[in-house]
């Protein structure tokens, strides 16, 4: 009988859905999980004797001891990459990626970033193709950081302003700030975390948008990765995608448009979604041309009506797929409900889109639900 292998989880940060992945492949395939404590990390390290360790303390913490046949897999990235590790983690620039999109969808023109990953670089590089530029400040620069710099920071920033934050913690974080010093959110400042844990991102009154970035996921993988290294596999990269709509919550929830007709249609096409409207007489009831309805989408949004308008249909979609394996959905009443006319229409944004057919955007994420019943 094969001995149960034993692994350490070091984790200098705690996402309750990330543990939740890696201990659900730890009980299918009869692990022992260990859960470093204590305030030096480094001891704890040097004691371990086990198969293996996921963790996302940094490279100097791991570099304590040699490692030997124990099998490493990192969350985070490493500067140097000394270690023979894996890497699993979230697919940051495409998260920055998604974040300056939705923004620019809200009718926003001025940015900022609470960042100092490779969410920044997807943030500012996507900006900047549509003519944009965002401000910074980076976490990492003090582990504690001053709240004054951070006020000082917020207050400074061209009003109203979208801002992305590192992870939800530090969204959270900015909304209290925002809060006690008086800044209206998210009128003056709409503020996006990462991460969609919902115990972050529901604390306050003032409710946390987040791009999911499907942390369960994220946890679940790197057991899987894991489990490769000490069956005698290689090294090996892999980044998850994120949702691709994020999780709109209060925090987000204004649009911007100097524009009131814009404001206006925008509401409409969001109330009447399922009614199956087509942009020509969706025009016509506003009383523009096709061409005047098109240059008003472009000038604010950048992109066309018939963009946002699918936009808006996929992630209705992208919503009941989720819940059909509950509810009984089928993809008619799907296609029907998020306002394509047929179900070919919906199969065509979806390839188009995402590169895959509902039903499979559907089970890559089932995979997941199942293994967490």
């Amino acid at each position: 009988m094969n001995r149960h292998k034993t692994v350490l989880l070091a984790l200098g940060y705690y996402f309750s859905d990330m543990v939740r992945g890696v201990v659900t492949y730890a009980r299918k395939n009869n692990w022992r999980i260990v859960f470093l404590r204590g305030v030096a990390p480094e001891e704890g390290l040097k004691q371990w004797r086990g198969e293996g360790v996921i963790t996302s303390l940094s490279e100097d913490s791991l570099t304590c001891r040699s490692w030997g046949s124990t099998k490493i897999v990192s969350l985070i990235r490493f500067k140097h990459s000394l270690l023979p590790v894996s890497l699993v983690r979230e697919n940051d620039y495409e998260i920055g990626k998604i974040a300056a999109e939705f923004f620019l969808r809200c009718g926003h023109v001025n940015f900022a970033a609470y960042s100092d990953t490779k969410r920044l670089d997807g943030f500012r590089d996507t900006l900047k193709n549509y003519g944009y530029s965002c401000d910074d400040l980076r976490p990492s620069e003090s582990v504690w950081r001053p709240e004054r710099r951070i006020v000082e920071w917020l207050l400074s920033l061209p009003k109203p302003c979208a801002v992305i934050c590192e992870n939800d913690w530090d969204g959270a974080e900015l909304l209290a700030l925002a809060k006690w010093n008086n800044i209206d959110v998210p009128k003056e400042l709409s503020i996006l975390g990462v991460g969609n844990d919902t115990q972050i991102c529901d604390t306050s009154d003032l409710t946390l948008s987040s791009i999911d970035s499907r942390l369960y996921e994220i946890g679940y993988t790197a057991a899987e990765e894991l489990d490769k290294l000490m069956n005698g596999g290689k090294p090996n990269q892999v980044f998850i995608s994120p949702n691709p709509f994020v999780a709109e919550r209060k925090s987000t929830d204004f649009f911007f448009s100097e524009d009131e007709r814009l404001t206006t249609i925008i509401d409409w096409m969001k109330k009447h979604l399922d009614s199956q409207f087509s942009i020509d007489v969706m025009a016509k009831d506003f009383a523009l041309s096709e061409s005047a309805l098109y240059k008003m989408f472009v000038k604010h949004l950048k992109l066309s009506p018939k963009q946002f308008l699918l936009d808006l249909r996929l992630k209705r979609a992208c919503d009941l797929l989720q819940q059909s394996h509950r509810s009984g959905l089928t993809m008619d009443i799907i296609a029907s409900q998020s306002g394509f006319p047929t179900v070919c229409a919906m199969f065509t944004g979806f390839r188009k889109r995402f590169g895959c057919a509902p039903g499979e955007w559907r089970r890559q994420r089932m995979y997941f639900d199942k293994s967490a019943l």
